[in-house]
């Protein structure tokens, strides 16, 4: 991998990050939070806050904000990869945003609708990746976003076949990449050009293509490709 595809990915992969805003509270000083997010289809995180939190008060004085994602590995913290995204955060009233949240955190549709959430985008200004000692870059926005070469119809007809019909290459999915799938029913909640993303027993797993699709036949060669894929024998 590419210094850009390996940020890429792990941004896709880990999507909790640390968002820091400008404190209101106490001026000059950063404030950070812990924040879900997803993709939107021009490839930048969505986040859903409250208007109560503080880092939305934060982000109403100044949308200036940056998201800190990260490979946790506990064993040496600095060795693992992490990227920087500084952005503009912008509220947002988009449906089909809405609609792809809701599939990678479905508990976010309750308090959403009942209490005070609103949808930000962020506006991708530039990253910085480090993926260990000595390696280190800095991205441009036009380097870093992927859009998603699916629409959101075509994703969710993917989606929705694959999880009424396909329930058995689901589970292969998960036996390929040791996941820990006994007990629920693998779902499959977003695909893009470079991979998927599966909700298993409460939590998402990233899952990459040979390479890169452009389009639904693409994607359905690409899924049989891996549901073909023997099992490792040890």
């Amino acid at each position: 991998m590419t210094s850009i595809s390996s940020a890429q990915h792990l941004f896709k992969t880990h999507c909790n990050g640390i968002l820091s805003t400008h404190s209101v509270d106490l001026p000059g000083y950063p404030f950070g939070s812990l924040t879900p997010y997803c993709l939107d289809y021009q490839g930048q995180p969505i986040i859903l806050i409250s208007n109560i939190a503080q880092h939305t008060q934060n982000i109403s004085h100044n949308h200036k904000v940056s998201l800190i994602s990260h490979d946790p590995q506990p064993d040496n913290s600095q060795a693992s990869g992490r990227v920087t995204y500084i952005a503009d955060a912008l509220k947002l009233d988009d449906t089909d945003i809405a609609d792809r949240y809701y599939r990678f955190y479905p508990e976010s549709q309750g308090y959403h609708q009942s209490h005070d959430f609103d949808f930000y985008t962020l506006r991708c200004v530039k990253v910085r990746y480090i993926g260990g000692f000595g390696d280190i870059h800095w991205i441009s926005a036009e380097q870093f976003l992927t859009p998603n070469p699916f629409s959101p119809k075509d994703e969710l007809a993917m989606i929705s076949h694959m999880n009424q019909d396909h329930q058995e290459a689901l589970t292969h999915y998960c036996q390929l990449n040791q996941i820990d799938y006994e007990g629920d029913t693998p779902l499959l909640v977003g695909v893009d050009g470079e991979g998927f993303s599966l909700s298993v027993n409460g939590r998402l797993y990233r899952i990459a293509f040979s390479k890169r699709v452009y389009n639904s036949i693409d994607a359905r060669h690409a899924f049989i490709d891996l549901a073909r894929t023997p099992l490792p024998t040890f």
